[in-house]
């Protein structure tokens, strides 16, 4: 069966729909008046909005003597603004079905939120309201500094996260990174309403601020609210961060009256816009594969430990590059010398091609997957325009470990995983 039509011959041609970056889900940048940093995601699949907002703060930010500052402010943005009471904020975001949750990190502080389309102008409204108006209560001050020395004294009866403790502030000396996040019973007790509140009004600017909305979400409405709302922010100017050097070598043994011994070897690392951040990420991802020398020689051939693996963050100056195992207290000293020996084969030989292969498509397995959860993207997008780089540059990642060679990968271990920059604390009976 054969069917035409005929039209006359003037008859006017269909115009194609154009679609706009707006519609394409292209990641777009705004500006706002106050000097905010926007970017925004129309992605319709599912009627949810998830928003990232990223301060530059955390450890960096404190110093000794009010260590657990940023973790205190986290727990008390959502105990009250001056329009609104703890209640009042649980209940709006119940009652939504929505979320926001303030936390602090290595080089930031961030706010992350979600909710249906429909609410996002109510949760924006909220959302400003918290980051601009907090109240700090007194009593509410006092509940978390109680949950947070409590979990101090929980955390210091810890092995594993003594070591860990220990081995940054020495490597840090007791600086920047080395500055314990959940602070010391000294810190704690100093901090008060009047430090939260100077916190508060030195980082909390439009000038240290990059907002991200990724969902099914209209961008042009979007910047009118945001501008309405977080474009009131002082403009303010950048956190001034710490930018300590790291210590010389050094090796730290501590007891705990635990059954279990604890090693952990860290050594400086590389910063955010190190070209090399890829070479170490593969550096890690090998280590601290299941498939991988630590776990498979260590544990699995040899039994000697209860766990081993490798860590690692990127700093802004530089981060950190950490192996560690927990074992039982008559096995540490050869759990320790196997570590050791594949420390040292990283610096002689290098991952192994096949095994390099087997880890750059795990990596971008792992990478692919976490780009296809909005609020992950929007978090990236968030942290990579607060440091200065372009907002999709977390979609390029896959590329640049792909890039990474052996060569790269077996100089870069040369250079980091030497004797003379390493910081070794055990922790044990």
């Amino acid at each position: 069966l054969t069917v035409a039509s005929l039209e006359p011959e003037n008859t006017p041609k269909p115009k194609e729909r154009r679609h706009s970056k707006k519609d394409s889900g292209e990641i777009l940048e705004h500006t706002l008046s106050n000097g905010l940093r926007v970017i925004l995601q129309r992605d319709p699949k599912v009627p949810v909005v998830y928003s990232q907002t990223a301060l530059l703060a955390g450890r960096l930010s404190e110093s000794p003597k009010n260590a657990g500052l940023n973790h205190l402010l986290a727990s008390l943005l959502l105990k009250g603004t001056t329009q609104r009471d703890a209640l009042a904020i649980a209940e709006t975001l119940e009652d939504l079905g929505a979320s926001i949750r303030p936390s602090s990190g290595n080089n930031s502080f961030m706010l992350s939120s979600y909710c249906l389309r429909d609410d996002l102008s109510q949760v924006i409204d909220l959302l400003s309201e918290i980051i601009s108006e907090p109240s700090f209560p007194s009593d509410s001050i006092e509940r978390e500094r109680a949950a947070m020395i409590a979990g101090l004294e929980e955390s210091l009866e810890d092995p594993a996260n003594r070591a860990f403790r220990e081995m940054r502030s020495h490597l840090w000396s007791n600086q920047g990174y080395g500055i314990p996040s959940n602070g010391t019973h000294e810190s704690l007790a100093s901090l008060n309403r009047l430090a939260l509140s100077a916190q508060h009004s030195r980082y909390f600017v439009a000038s240290n601020m990059a907002t991200a909305f990724f969902g099914d979400l209209d961008p042009d409405r979007t910047i009118v609210q945001l501008e309405n709302t977080l474009g009131k922010l002082p403009t303010g100017s950048p956190g001034e961060l710490a930018s300590p050097d790291c210590a010389a070598h050094g090796e730290h043994s501590f007891q705990l009256n635990k059954e279990q011994a604890v090693l952990a070897i860290g050594y400086p690392g590389v910063a955010t816009d190190d070209p090399r951040r890829s070479a170490l990420e593969l550096l890690d991802s090998y280590c601290s594969d299941m498939a991988g020398p630590l776990f498979t020689r260590i544990r699995e051939d040899l039994g000697l430990a209860y766990y081993v693996s490798s860590s690692m963050f990127l700093g802004l100056d530089t981060g950190l590059m950490s192996f560690y195992l927990g074992s039982s207290p008559d096995q540490l000293e050869l759990a320790r010398n196997e570590l050791t020996k594949e420390i040292e084969k990283l610096v002689t030989t290098g991952i192994p091609a096949d095994a390099l292969e087997r880890v750059k498509a795990n990596t971008e397995a792992r990478e692919s997957l976490r780009n296809q959860n909005p609020s992950n993207r929007a978090r990236m997008a968030a942290l990579d325009v607060l440091l200065g780089e372009r907002a999709d540059n977390h979609l390029h990642l896959s590329e640049q470990l792909n890039a990474v060679t052996g060569d790269e990968t077996h100089s870069l271990a040369k250079e980091l995983f030497q004797d003379d920059r390493s910081m070794i604390v055990t922790v044990s009976p």
